[in-house]
């Protein structure tokens, strides 16, 4: 039985897998914003031709960015870096999705909430 270690950080929600290297980020999907979008003062990117995965980890690449207005049929994706979106102060767009940016500690076997790492985590994998 072999064992390899990567320093990758894996995520799944929604049916997908996110991996994003040493960074313990997230996201949540929020359905109150769904069917809108980023205002344009509040815009940090903003492209097209970005599937979901490619939108989040553009997000994620971001230090301004906190979450993700995108539409999978058109593959368009904005960015947002206004923290406190509420559907009355976003403008309406039809097929978007929002997704918002988490950071979270991950607490390993052995370890406090309080010593834990928050840059690289070792996920031990079994072939």
């Amino acid at each position: 039985m072999k064992k390899h270690c990567f320093s990758i950080c894996v995520f799944v929600f929604e049916g997908f897998v996110i991996l994003i290297a040493s960074k313990n980020i997230k996201f949540a999907k929020n359905a109150d914003l769904e069917g809108f979008t980023c205002p344009t003062m509040k815009k940090d990117f903003e492209e097209n031709k970005l599937n979901k995965m490619q939108c989040l980890t553009t997000c994620a690449d971001s230090s301004s960015c906190f979450g993700v207005f995108h539409d999978e049929a058109n593959m368009h994706c904005v960015g947002c870096n206004h923290k406190f979106l509420t559907n009355s102060s976003a403008p309406s767009l039809d097929g978007m999705k929002y997704h918002f940016k988490q950071r979270y500690l991950l607490v390993t076997e052995g370890k406090t909430r309080g010593n834990a790492s928050v840059s690289i985590t070792s996920l031990t994998l079994y072939s």
